[in-house]
C-alpha cells in the first residue's frame, strides 16, 4: 500500500512538472505572438501615416502634416503617435524618448522598434518610422538630407 501512495505521488508530481513547463512555453509562444503583432500593426499604421503626413507637408505644409499626426493620435487610442525630430535642438515636445545616437537607423531611412523595459511589466513598445521630407526642407532642418523626422508610434504592453 505504501509503494502504491509513492508511485502515485510521484506520477503525479511528474505530471504537475510536465504540466508546469508547457504551461510556460506556451505562454512565451503567446507573448512573442502578441509583441510580433504589436509591432506589425505599428509597422502598418506608422507607414501609411508617414506617408500621409509628408504628402501633407509636400502639398499644404508643415502646420497641416503636424496636425494630421494630432488628429490620428486622438483618433486612434490604442497608440500614442506623435512627431520626433531627429536633431539635437528640437524643441521637448518634438524630442525621441531615446538618445538620439540609438535613432541613427531611423536618421538612415529604417523603420526601427525599441522597448522600454518597466520594473513593474514589460514595459512599452516604440516603433519609429521615418518620414521623407522635401528636400528643402530637410536641409534646413539637419545634415540627413530627406530623413530628419519621424513619427513615434508608442504602444504600452501588458499582459
Amino acid at each position: 500500500m505504501k509503494l502504491t501512495a509513492k508511485l502515485t505521488g510521484a506520477l503525479a508530481l511528474a505530471m504537475m512538472a510536465v504540466l508546469a513547463v508547457n504551461a510556460w512555453v506556451r505562454l512565451e509562444r503567446e507573448v512573442g505572438l502578441f509583441e510580433s503583432g504589436m509591432r506589425r500593426h505599428a509597422h502598418v499604421f506608422g507607414h501609411a501615416l508617414a506617408n500621409d503626413v509628408g504628402w501633407a507637408w509636400r502639398t499644404a505644409g508643415e502646420a497641416q502634416a503636424l496636425e494630421l499626426v494630432v488628429e490620428a493620435n486622438e483618433k486612434y487610442s490604442d497608440l500614442d503617435v506623435r512627431w520626433v525630430w531627429l536633431r539635437d535642438d528640437a524643441p521637448a515636445p518634438y524630442r525621441p524618448r531615446f538618445p538620439l545616437a540609438s535613432l541613427d537607423a531611423v536618421s538612415r531611412g529604417q523603420e526601427l522598434n525599441l522597448r522600454l523595459p518597466e520594473d513593474s511589466g514589460p514595459g512599452e513598445l516604440f516603433t519609429y518610422v521615418p518620414v521623407k521630407l522635401p528636400t528643402a526642407e530637410a536641409e534646413r532642418c539637419s545634415r540627413h538630407a530627406e530623413r530628419t523626422a519621424a513619427l513615434a508610434c508608442r504602444d504600452v504592453v501588458t499582459f
